[in-house]
């Protein structure tokens, strides 16, 4: 999976990814994090998901925007998202 940039702060979403389970990936030049499990959308700040799940203790993958390319985005998380209105 290859990751863009972090856009810039006026672009970026208020809804990060956040996953209970990780891996590293070796398979390219750089090593990176990356969920291996459903993603889940969090605001900076709070201790629960979008879905109300407790994520205090999971991966957090801040540099990107919910829903994340290549992952699997939680539904509940998802029609949250996408019902709140753009800050």
């Amino acid at each position: 999976m290859s990751r863009k940039p972090p856009a810039p702060p006026s672009e970026r979403s208020a809804w990060h990814v956040v996953a209970p389970f990780a891996r590293y990936d070796r398979s390219t030049e750089y090593t990176m994090l990356v969920p291996t499990s459903t993603i889940h959308a969090k605001e900076m700040g709070t201790l629960t998901t979008a879905c109300g799940q407790r994520s205090d203790s999971w991966f957090k993958f801040w540099a990107e925007d919910f829903p994340m390319p290549g992952a699997e985005p939680c539904r509940d998380c998802w029609h949250v998202v996408r019902s709140t209105p753009r800050r």
